[in-house]
């Protein structure tokens, strides 16, 4: 959701739920549809809005932490998948239900965890934005270069965010075919396996054809007329499953009455210890700063919100400009389609292609300069 729609956020828990007071721009109207919708029913995954006159609103929910504070403690990679499976579910039951994905409230502040169900829960703010939209992907990805991982293993990380950067929009489906073929148990327990029981006119296509596809393999049957995406399926099923199937704790989704409270001191965790010396550092040459690169995937540019390191005063560096990637030990650096480039001690670096770095090299994004230090 565009910033300029929201005016203020006020968060307290009240009576053992989440009390949430929001103040939309007088500019913009309310959708009393949307208003009366949110109103009557109760879904998963969202605030219940209890309250709107004028440009306020009053919305009520689990009580929770921030996603931005979980993102801060160790997450396994069938934990991170689950938080992207809610996101791309959430987006496809607003389209279902007519509602507009750009009045998702898409901040890791201002989205909350429920950790003893694992369950995120969105603002919706249902104004008029005829113009509006918001940016999954950019926010997916957020969540991407924000994650602390359990262990070093960060290679189904890096598979993800490659297969982020090279989709041109939002795909729900495609995300969750990823997802499905990664552990289908993620994907089945969100939806309450809705698919195996028959209710055909609650899924999409796509689920649909994920279905019919299993069970061919499994019976030997023969599809006929189906399209490529049908085709992949029934070659990977099997060999996604064996080599990513896990006994993973089950979890459930709860209503908000069974949920089990958060302190609201649990925002307070402590970060696992981590060895600094395998970071490198970055020595901006125009001003001597010292930059730790103190993450596995660590991304430059001028945007605050997208950025692990923002370059001030530099209209030249694009707003997610490169990554630097530590893997085993090495160094690479990942150009993300900048508008001006980078170079590596001036050789221009081919986009969306990790090339490595080495200790004393000169990384430049545009016009800046950065000597790297290991």
């Amino acid at each position: 959701m565009n910033d300029k729609v929201i005016q203020k956020i006020k968060i307290r828990k009240k009576d053992g739920k989440l009390k949430v007071k929001l103040k939309v721009d007088s500019n913009y109207t309310l959708n009393i549809k949307q208003c009366d919708l949110l109103d009557k029913k109760s879904y998963y995954g969202f605030f219940k809005l209890n309250y709107s006159k004028k440009n306020k609103l009053e919305y009520t929910g689990p009580q929770g932490i921030s996603l931005y504070s979980r993102l801060n403690r160790p997450i396994s990679e069938y934990d991170f998948f689950f938080l992207i499976e809610q996101i791309v579910d959430i987006v496809k039951r607003l389209r279902q239900l007519g509602l507009s994905w750009g009045n998702l409230v898409l901040d890791s502040k201002y989205v909350f965890f429920n950790e003893p169900t694992k369950e995120l829960i969105f603002l919706y703010v249902p104004v008029i934005t005829p113009h509006g939209s918001a940016d999954i992907l950019d926010f997916i990805e957020q969540i991407v270069y924000s994650v602390c991982l359990e262990n070093v293993d960060s290679m189904y990380l890096s598979d993800f965010s490659y297969f982020i950067k090279k989709m041109d929009y939002f795909d729900a489906e495609k995300i969750e075919l990823y997802i499905y073929q990664l552990n289908h148990k993620i994907v089945d327990l969100i939806k309450g396996d809705k698919i195996r029981n028959g209710k055909y006119s609650e899924v999409s296509a796509l689920e649909q054809k994920i279905y019919k596809s299993e069970t061919s393999v499994n019976t030997g049957e023969q599809q006929s007329g189906d399209d490529d995406l049908t085709d992949i399926i029934l070659q990977d099923m099997e060999a996604f499953k064996t080599q990513y199937e896990k006994n993973e704790d089950a979890t459930v989704i709860l209503e908000d009455e069974n949920t089990v409270l958060l302190d609201q001191s649990a925002e307070l965790f402590e970060k696992k210890a981590e060895d600094d010396s395998k970071y490198p550092t970055l020595i901006r040459v125009v001003t001597e700063e010292e930059i730790k690169v103190n993450k596995l995937v660590f991304r430059i540019g001028k945007d605050e919100n997208c950025v692990d390191y923002v370059v001030m005063n530099n209209g030249a560096v694009s707003r997610s400009h490169a990554d630097i990637i530590i893997r085993d030990g090495r160094y690479y650096v990942f150009d993300l389609r900048s508008k001006n480039k980078t170079f590596i001690n001036n050789r221009v670096l081919p986009t969306e292609h990790e090339i490595e770095i080495f200790d004393g090299d000169i990384l430049k994004l545009a016009n800046e300069e950065f000597l790297f230090r290991v």
